[in-house]
């Protein structure tokens, strides 16, 4: 069946509409195979865009809702929750250069609570809101060092306890992704037997500055403007809206 914008439709119809099990080729280059309701693809359904990028899961009334796995033309994927064409729900993303993110989503933003792995090995555990780094968390660096402490609008914000690869906390505050003051906190007394003194403090993100009250205490430089910890790789691409897609009532031409 020909419609007159130029789809294609092989497959079941009911009442004069596209229903049951079909296959659609778009004007534009994009195909669905799958089930269809009155016109609209609902239920079980394959689409594959002009880009190379495919959606294989569920649908309702003619957008991605429930659970569906996508595979973007970059090569990153999500397979999760949707919801009105969105990720929405629990889902797992993976970028292209290998960052992942697990955990709740909103409207296709990430939203609650996520863990986000770097490829250099950062991990950042805790609450997002509107697809940034928002509230408590536990950031841990390359260097072995662990933050643990609020942020705001993906920048560390307020009160946290870093504590270093070797053990030394310092108790530290931040503003708007900068540090601005920080108390190295006294050292647990050594176990029975156990030699004191070691070496000096992995510094947070791989930076380390001395106190002449500690020895050496483990901070982030934190120094000029604004800055995220999550090295530029902290987006998630968007599923396209398919507007392409949308099967128009599915009515059979007479």
């Amino acid at each position: 069946m020909v419609f007159d914008d130029g789809r294609v439709y092989d497959g079941e119809w009911k009442g004069g509409r596209v229903h049951g099990y079909g296959v659609m080729e778009y004007s534009r280059g994009s195909k669905y195979s799958g089930d269809w309701r009155r016109g609209k693809k609902w239920g079980k359904g394959i689409m594959v865009y002009p880009d190379g990028a495919c959606y294989d899961g569920y649908w309702q009334d003619g957008r991605r809702h429930g659970f569906g796995r996508y595979v973007y033309a970059t090569g990153a994927t999500y397979e999760g929750q949707w919801e009105d064409n969105h990720m929405h729900g629990h889902g797992a993303y993976t970028s292209a250069s290998g960052s992942s993110y697990t955990g709740q989503y909103r409207r296709g933003k990430r939203h609650g609570a996520g863990v986000m792995r770097f490829p250099d090995g950062r991990v950042y555990d805790g609450e997002w809101g509107g697809g940034l780094r928002h509230g408590r968390g536990t950031y841990t660096l390359t260097d072995g060092s662990v933050f643990v402490g609020t942020f705001v609008a993906d920048a560390r914000h307020g009160r946290g306890m870093l504590t270093a690869a070797d053990g030394r906390r310092v108790l530290q505050e931040w503003r708007d992704g900068r540090l601005v003051r920080q108390q190295p906190l006294a050292a647990a007394p050594p176990d029975s037997g156990s030699s004191g003194g070691g070496g000096g403090g992995g510094g947070g993100d791989g930076s380390s500055a001395s106190s002449p009250d500690s020895g050496s205490a483990a901070r982030h430089s934190g120094g000029g403007a604004r800055r995220s910890d999550d090295g530029g790789d902290s987006s998630v691409e968007v599923a396209p809206a398919a507007a392409d897609a949308a099967a128009g009532g599915g009515r059979r031409r007479r």
